[in-house]
């Protein structure tokens, strides 16, 4: 352990001094908005975001059924909660960057947006700085290899959920069918690079959709394919 703090230059005490501050915010956060400040929506955007990202694990997908959970229909909409989703999949970065959109909806301006996706992003980092020097001992315990197994478990389970919701709000015609097929089938068999990928799906949809030629139109969750 002194090694890798030596390495790094975070000693044990700075790395527990981090945890500390993490676990002050996270309190913090949910008094406030709970006792203090039931109203003021900054403060929700603060306690929500930070608790979601002081929790997730297993990539940044994992949040999507906790995010939904917590904040649809109150904060939002399911469908637009579905339009911010594509909007996020559709742009360079992480999904969490839909907090952007959830804040901004939200409080209804830009201050809400920075708010949210600050809060999300800052407990990982805080975490991070806080495992680091005492991770080298951590990987040697059998107790914390056997929770990291189980925490990659709970991440399966959450991509399954992810998938779910992702089927109901976007697949609704068969014309959202055969782009997921089309997509599918380019990232399966032929290796072709995301970037393209979402390209063509653009594409296609709005070559299917009802305004442009108005193919495959029929509901796929309706009466039938």
């Amino acid at each position: 352990v002194e090694l890798v703090s030596s390495r790094i230059g975070l000693p044990l005490w700075a790395g527990l001094l981090i945890l500390q501050f993490w676990l002050i915010l996270l309190l913090l956060g949910v008094l406030l908005a709970n006792l203090v400040y039931p109203d003021e929506p900054l403060v929700w955007i603060f306690a929500k975001f930070f608790r979601l990202g002081s929790v997730v694990f297993g990539g940044g997908e994992s949040v999507l059924p906790m995010l939904t959970s917590e904040m649809v229909p109150d904060w939002l909409p399911k469908d637009q909660f579905a339009e911010g989703l594509a909007l996020t999949l559709a742009a360079p970065g992480s999904i969490f960057n839909i907090s952007a959109f959830i804040g901004a909806v939200y409080k209804g301006n830009i201050l809400g947006s920075l708010l949210a996706i600050v809060s999300i992003y800052l407990p990982s980092y805080l975490l991070l700085l806080a495992m680091i020097p005492i991770w080298a001992a951590l990987r040697q315990v059998l107790a914390f290899k056997a929770l990291l197994k189980g925490v990659n478990a709970v991440a399966i389970g959450f991509m399954g959920a992810v998938c779910i919701f992702l089927w109901e709000e976007a697949i609704r015609r068969a014309s959202d069918a055969l782009v997921l097929i089309v997509s599918l089938g380019m990232v399966t068999f032929y290796m072709i690079p995301a970037p393209a990928v979402i390209a063509v799906a653009i594409i296609l949809g709005y070559a299917l959709n009802e305004e442009a030629l108005d193919i495959a139109q029929k509901p796929y969750n309706g009466t039938g394919f």
